[in-house]
């Protein structure tokens, strides 16, 4: 089986690897680094509004483009290359597939336009302890009134002091 990708998903790679070239130097890194949020907001909100890379695999229902994973991979792998600073990663990656696979359609509906848009930036903490799986969840969300009560510890939140909307994952514990 032959594998190329199609000519959108080139231009995709040439329009990053231009646009990361020019925007993503190793002084910029190196700047970025330094800074209380670890990337260049005005940066960030250039590639909100003028290459509209965070809509990339929201759903075109929600604003955004409807990509799928190829055409993320082809992103990332330029963004990887130039070490760009900015809250992607944690928005895109982390934040967007877990409101497409976790969140109710009001939840998808209330927050995937406004990142799709470039107004909100997100991140996902999912871990307790030094393992990756399903079973490194040890925070628990207990109903109490019209909410919920979180106890446990999370740990790796990329951008968490950064970010708008943060997702937390929690084992259900309900008060009956």
């Amino acid at each position: 089986m032959e594998f190329a990708f199609t000519d959108e998903q080139e231009m995709i790679r040439d329009s990053a690897e231009n646009f990361l070239q020019d925007n993503s130097t190793s002084e910029a890194v190196r700047a970025a680094m330094v800074t209380e949020t670890g990337f260049d907001p005005a940066l960030w909100e250039r590639i909100c509004t003028d290459m509209y890379w965070q809509a990339l695999p929201v759903p075109e229902a929600y604003g955004g483009l409807g990509l799928g994973y190829v055409d993320l991979v082809i992103l990332l792998e330029e963004m990887g290359r130039r070490l760009l600073c900015s809250p992607f990663y944690s928005t895109v990656c982390l934040g967007v597939n877990s409101l497409l696979v976790a969140a109710s359609e009001v939840q998808q509906q209330q927050w995937l336009p406004q990142i799709a848009e470039g107004s909100l930036t997100a991140t996902l903490a999912y871990t307790s302890a030094n393992r990756w799986g399903t079973d490194s969840v040890q925070c628990v969300a207990t109903a109490e009134g019209n909410g919920f009560l979180l106890s446990g510890t999370l740990k790796y939140l990329p951008d968490g002091h950064t970010a708008g909307l943060l997702i937390i994952t929690a084992g259900l514990f309900e008060v009956v």
